[in-house]
């Protein structure tokens, strides 16, 4: 799959700050086209219910998530 950008959808993105801070991407969940540690946060719901090959896929988006400070469990939920 190739990286490339779409459009917002239009009620999700409204505020002019908003338009400025987002862009949405389309990835395949295995291969995200970012940086190591890039995100803060990271929030799926309900798609990785739906990608094959699910440990790849975490294992993905917790390397794209900043290292968490001791103590703090992630949570999953698909």
């Amino acid at each position: 799959m190739h990286q490339r950008q779409i459009g917002p959808p239009p009620l999700l993105v409204q505020p002019p700050e908003l338009q400025q801070r987002t862009r949405f991407v389309k990835a395949s969940a295995t291969e995200l086209p970012f940086e190591s540690g890039t995100f803060s946060h990271v929030w799926s719901q309900a798609c990785i219910y739906h990608v094959h090959d699910k440990a790849k896929c975490l294992r993905e988006i917790h390397r794209k998530a900043q290292q968490p400070p001791p103590g703090f469990h992630p949570i999953e939920y698909w």
